[in-house]
């Protein structure tokens, strides 16, 4: 191999793992959103009313960034969304209709490492489907990411995991090195 190709493919990978870490390390805020929870239930007001089916969601959303996210806006399919939210924790935010149809929730900013939870309660005809549509800031879109519940192990057994496969890891790492350092006696 030429001393020229050899050049250009190490200018190439250093150049691609220069940009992944910029990406990693550069200071910028970065949304990701989920579904809290999705429920329904039958309420009855008193007991000569009807029962009738009350839905609820809410969706979370954070920036994992660095800085603050600026403009955060909430996008609804429908009207009158501000009558039916709950906003945990108590933040200022206004609504503002969407040409065409729906609303928006707008919040200023929403600082690094910040969560906000935004509860829905709605009756049927109405499901989940129908009410958000985006979550956005003014650096793009939100990520959406599914969360799942799962057990959290005690600090002291996830500290014992972690040695043991940094242990399997340096092991694994050892034996490659040996493994061509006995190739290469074998044929050089």
């Amino acid at each position: 191999m030429s001393l020229a190709l050899v050049n250009i493919i190490t200018y190439t990978i250093t150049f691609l793992i220069g940009m992944y870490l910029n990406r990693f390390f550069e200071s910028r805020s970065r949304l990701i959103t989920h579904y809290g929870h999705i429920g329904a239930g039958l309420v009855r007001l008193n007991a000569q009313s009807p029962q009738i089916n009350i839905n609820t969601h809410s969706i979370v959303i954070r920036n994992v960034g660095r800085k603050p996210a600026l403009n955060v806006k909430v996008g609804h399919q429908i009207n009158d969304i501000g009558n039916m939210v709950s906003i945990y924790p108590p933040a200022e935010y206004t609504v503002v209709p969407i040409q065409g149809a729906g609303e928006e929730i707008r919040f200023e900013r929403l600082l690094p490492k910040q969560s906000i939870m935004i509860t829905y309660v709605y009756t049927s005809p109405l499901d989940v489907s129908k009410i958000n549509t985006y979550v956005m800031s003014d650096e793009g879109m939100a990520q959406r990411v599914n969360v799942l519940l799962n057990r959290q192990w005690p600090k002291w057994l996830q500290i014992v995991a972690w040695i043991l496969l940094f242990v399997g890891f340096v092991t694994t790492v050892y034996f490659f090195y040996a493994y061509i350092k006995f190739l290469t006696s074998m044929f050089f």
